[in-house]
């Protein structure tokens, strides 16, 4: 196979998937012209793309309305990992208790090779929060929820990290000294958080925490993040405080319910 063929079929490929984060942005049905136009895509092109993802019952096409929608079939194409990360919903429950009684953002990290990745988050209700969508890409060392992460594995795992993202220029092309990134690991190891403000968003702070690992789930942070106001240093204690009884009371369950139902079978 040519390059250029290799090239046009990760483009197509790409496209695909851009239609379905561009209908997990939208929430509702779209009909062609929104589509090509928001998209910045041709008509012609996004017509195709269009009927290839229907044909293969990806997509609803409304012919009344002349709307698409994601179809059944695309929803439950991820159900198994769904069931696999969030264990019955108790994870979700956790975030939606978390930002209740925090007044906070929540948001859910995955490591996902050398960046995070933001793959769920629970918005408040205060009009002034930080909560950047959801899909989000961070850097993997510049991030509190990367830095907890990489607390949990080993020191020779960090240096390899490190040593990729400064031979790739990943984090658009910052050089990092192994020793202050090892330093920076084992406070964050020792203290069982990490913390950040004005790294990405100016004004905005978030403070991170590793959940549980658990077997056959890949590794996943829980950070509440808000404004440098609210989310400081004096407030950091109080909301470990509400992460940790978060953590133990809906994690605990779930696994006590999982044990529960391993010995019945």
């Amino acid at each position: 196979m040519s390059g250029k063929s290799d090239s046009t079929g990760v483009k197509s490929a790409a496209r695909v998937l851009l239609i379905f984060e561009y209908f997990e942005k939208m929430r509702s049905p779209r009909t062609l012209s929104e589509i090509a136009h928001d998209m910045d895509y041709p008509v012609s092109s996004t017509l195709a793309l269009l009927r290839s993802i229907n044909s293969m019952g990806y997509l609803n096409y409304d012919s009344e309305k002349k709307t698409y929608s994601p179809s059944i079939r695309f929803s439950i194409l991820g159900e198994w990992i769904r069931d696999q990360l969030f264990e019955g919903s108790a994870i979700e429950q956790m975030m939606e208790h978390l930002a209740t009684i925090t007044q906070e953002s929540v948001l859910l990290g995955t490591q996902n090779g050398l960046r995070i990745q933001q793959v769920r988050i629970v918005h408040t209700a205060q009009s002034l929060s930080y909560a950047p969508p959801v899909g989000t890409w961070r850097p993997l060392l510049r991030s509190s929820a990367g830095r907890v992460l990489l607390s949990k594995q080993s020191e020779e795992e960090v240096v390899k990290a490190v040593e990729r993202i400064n031979a790739l220029g990943s984090d658009e092309g910052r050089v990092f000294d192994i020793g202050d990134v090892l330093k920076d690991i084992r406070s964050v190891r020792k203290n069982g958080y990490s913390y950040s403000s004005n790294v990405f968003v100016k004004g905005a702070a978030i403070v991170s925490v590793a959940l549980p690992e658990h077997a056959g789930i890949v590794p996943m942070a829980i950070s509440v993040a808000g404004p440098t106001s609210r989310v400081d240093k004096d407030t950091i204690p109080e909301l470990l405080d509400h992460i940790h009884a978060a953590i133990e009371e809906f994690l605990g369950d779930a696994r006590s319910k999982t044990s529960e139902a391993r010995s019945a079978q």
